[in-house]
């Protein structure tokens, strides 16, 4: 998740220049939001933690 964020201004310029710009955007709101409820939900934590190895 953090290299879709350190990368968003990137992806948002090849986005630009092919497309409406906005993927990047739309990625990092993803990541964010992943991220988000992965530190503050904890059954997602315990699903996660099924099928993982960490």
């Amino acid at each position: 998740m953090h290299s879709v964020l350190r990368s968003e201004p990137l992806i948002t310029r090849y986005d630009t220049v092919a497309g409406e710009g906005d993927c990047g955007d739309t990625l990092a709101c993803g990541a964010n939001a992943i991220l988000s409820a992965l530190t503050s939900d904890s059954s997602i934590q315990m699903d996660l933690d099924d099928v993982c190895t960490w």
